[in-house]
């Protein structure tokens, strides 16, 4: 009789940072999100504020929130204020994606939890990937 032996299982590989992406222009939410998820992220992308309340309800935590600040229904500090709300949302990482941030806007935003603000229409996505996959790597 012949016995089978089982190839050896490995464990699956550790997986990737979670990350809320609220960002209303579809194409550069697309583009970001494909480079998030080629780096090993899971990546959930909204479009606006409801639909970012609505993803932190429902879906398991987030390892960091990625906001944009003009979206159509709400601002991305109002949507981080009702997060921040949330205990167990208290602590996750947040960085600002805009090119509409205001001195005192930075202020209120550290206060809140953001770890960085970045302008937009300076920086390439693989640069806004590497950030936030850095800030996601400090938080652990």
């Amino acid at each position: 009789m012949y016995t089978i032996a089982m190839p050896p299982t490995t464990p699956p590989p550790p997986a990737g940072p979670r990350i809320l992406l609220v960002e209303d222009d579809q194409m550069f939410g697309d583009i970001l999100k494909k480079r998030f998820t080629a780096s090993g992220a899971t990546i959930v992308h909204v479009p606006n504020g409801k639909d970012a309340l609505a993803a932190v309800e429902k879906e398991a935590l987030f390892d960091l929130l990625l906001l944009d600040v003009s979206l159509p229904d709400m601002d991305g500090f109002e949507i981080l204020k009702r997060i921040r709300s949330v205990p167990a949302c208290g602590k996750i990482p947040a960085i600002i994606v805009s090119n509409f941030v205001k001195e005192k806007d930075l202020e209120w935003g550290q206060k809140m939890g953001v770890v960085k603000f970045v302008q937009k229409s300076s920086v390439m996505p693989g640069e806004i990937i590497d950030i936030a996959l850095s800030a996601c790597a400090k938080k652990t």
